[in-house]
């Protein structure tokens, strides 16, 4: 116990401890390609190697930081935090993916023989180092008694090619941030988190510059050499693979092996870039029947109130699944509503909801009504000044969540439809389906719808979006070359407050959230040619084009 984990515990709202005491010792675990990783075992108390549960937590970004381990012991429950191979101490070569899950049913398989350990595993982590819980449960369920998962998904391919295009400022900001972190043996050290924080802070106004000149480089595949080398060839791999099916991703999916999974907490944010992801895996584990429950806050990844709930519902899934404690009454789901800024509790996700459908009309309005016979609104897509990005669901935090849009919504490659002011409140809870009718005088374009929210006092903040690519094939034809798109953005709870107007945003770029499109259906690491877009937005009685919102509660 510290004075860090004390300030910690009342900050995150945790239950209080059952030990003041927690036992920290190294452990080295084998594995059978003479491979060795390194660990410290967490055990509350004083030291014994009484058989008890464990709960593992496997990571490439080194052990130095001990504050989740060490407040889950504190509170009762043995921890096994194990860097991967190639990290931290651990020999080998660490390659995103690759190894962990072989390396993780070894370390399981390792686990069960201790005797400090009854056979009585859980596990937890966030983000990557969620994979290899996803990975131990695919493989082998019967290993593995609980999970607590953070920011993290079960084919984490979806979240890198959002609606068929390319999440390029997320890619380049994990894999060249990684590469200063690697000490001279080409492996993490270990760092505390104030450390953490203050050397990311400091990092910041140079990322923000390599990330604007990486994702504009050409051809795209040279970033990967210039700015992350030691992972180019992961970069390189990225931009050729974006088929879910391909030899790159197919060992990688772990969405079909969810019928034995044990019981399990998800926590993501609304602002998360894994949300839709996580929110699916939510639903397809509710329908196959597996106990599972799922938070998500009005957070973006790395929010410190999203690792604090993370802590929380870890604590009080192995206080029931290993520790005995009776299971919470609670019901399963438990959202943040923003807007009104509440939490609200369901039994299922998405909640029963009357879907609303709000009709792009002409002179940039929004309405119930169908658009009667008017001509199509139309703009022009210049991947040499590609429209920018502003806040959403990105790993770049400086960038992330709710931004101002009225920089955004004055770009003449922007086109905006608003609804008169609210007399009431609505509510908004599920997945935001749009219907797009629109043609373009390309064969490869993309098509960015974006939910907003207008204050009384003008101001615009993006509250959900959604990509497609269009390519040959993609849409579906409605005549004279058109497309009909239907596009599903990021799932959302969100009120609408009276006072305030709903504006959704067309585009057909969001760089470098969403990887400009060169126009041309070149691959994207090497093409280095780029083609102008004419695009034209329907809104009549034979193409109408909306926005349906699942709307909860309207007051």
């Amino acid at each position: 116990m510290s004075i860090g984990t004390t300030i910690a515990a009342r900050l995150f709202k945790l239950r209080a401890r059952d030990n003041k005491q927690v036992h920290v010792e190294a452990v080295e675990i084998p594995l059978g390609d003479g491979v060795t990783l390194q660990a410290d075992r967490y055990a509350p108390g004083e030291r014994s190697d009484a058989p008890r549960p464990v709960t593992v937590m496997m990571t490439p970004y080194g052990r130095g930081d001990a504050l989740m381990p060490t407040l889950i012991a504190e509170r009762g429950h043995q921890v096994l935090q194990v860097s991967c191979r190639g990290t931290d101490g651990s020999t080998g070569d660490w390659q995103p993916f690759v190894h962990e899950r072989a390396d993780v049913i070894a370390v399981l398989t390792w686990l069960n023989e201790q005797p400090w350990c009854n056979g009585e595993i859980a596990m937890t982590g966030g983000s990557y180092t969620g994979f290899p819980i996803w990975a131990a449960v695919a493989e082998r369920p019967d290993l593995v008694k609980a999970m607590s998962i953070g920011v993290s998904t079960s084919f984490f391919h979806d979240m890198i090619y959002p609606g068929g295009t390319f999440v390029a400022e997320t890619g380049m900001t994990w894999l060249p941030g990684l590469v200063p972190d690697l000490d001279g043996r080409g492996r993490f050290p270990a760092k505390s988190l104030p450390v953490t924080l203050i050397t990311a802070l400091a990092k910041l106004p140079s990322q923000r510059k390599q990330i604007a000149s990486s994702t504009r480089l050409v051809p795209l595949d040279q970033a990967g050499t210039t700015h992350a080398p030691k992972f180019a060839k992961v970069w390189e791999q990225w931009l050729a693979a974006p088929e879910p099916d391909s030899d790159y991703w197919a060992p990688f999916n772990f969405r079909a092996e969810l019928g034995e999974t044990p019981p399990a907490t998800l926590v993501s944010g609304w602002y998360d870039l894994f949300i839709n992801s996580q929110v699916n895996d939510f639903a397809l584990l509710q329908a196959a029947g597996r106990p599972v429950r799922l938070v998500v806050g009005p957070w973006h990844h790395g929010s410190g109130g999203l690792m604090a709930c993370l802590a929380r519902e870890t604590v009080a899934l192995l206080d029931t699944e290993l520790g005995g404690e009776p299971a919470p009454s609670s019901l399963p789901v438990r959202l943040f509503v923003t807007g009104s800024k509440q939490w609200r509790d369901f039994a299922a996700w998405p909640p029963s909801a009357q879907p609303v459908a709000w009709h792009l009309q002409p002179d940039g309005r929004l309405d119930f009504a169908a658009a009667l016979d008017s001509l199509p609104d139309r703009y022009r897509y210049d991947p040499h000044d590609p429209t920018p990005s502003a806040g959403g669901n990105t790993l770049f935090f400086p960038n992330a969540g709710p931004k101002d849009q009225r920089k955004r919504e004055s770009r003449a490659d922007v086109l905006t439809y608003t609804s008169d002011v609210l007399t009431s409140e609505a509510t908004v809870i599920g997945w935001v389906e749009a219907t797009l009718h629109v043609r373009s005088t390309l064969d490869h374009a993309d098509f960015v719808v974006t939910l907003c929210d207008v204050d009384a006092k003008g101001k615009s903040t993006n509250v959900s979006d959604g990509i497609v690519r269009v390519t040959p094939g993609v849409g579906q034809a409605d005549g004279d070359g058109g497309l009909r798109l239907d596009i599903r953005l990021n799932p959302v709870a969100h009120t609408f407050l009276s006072g305030h107007r709903i504006r959704v945003q067309v585009s057909s770029g969001a760089h470098p959230l969403y990887l400009r499109n060169q126009g041309t259906g070149k691959p994207w690491g090497s093409g280095t040619q780029f083609e102008c877009a004419d695009q034209e937005v329907f809104h009549d009685p034979a193409r109408p084009s909306a926005v349906t919102l699942p709307t909860v509660f309207t007051g």
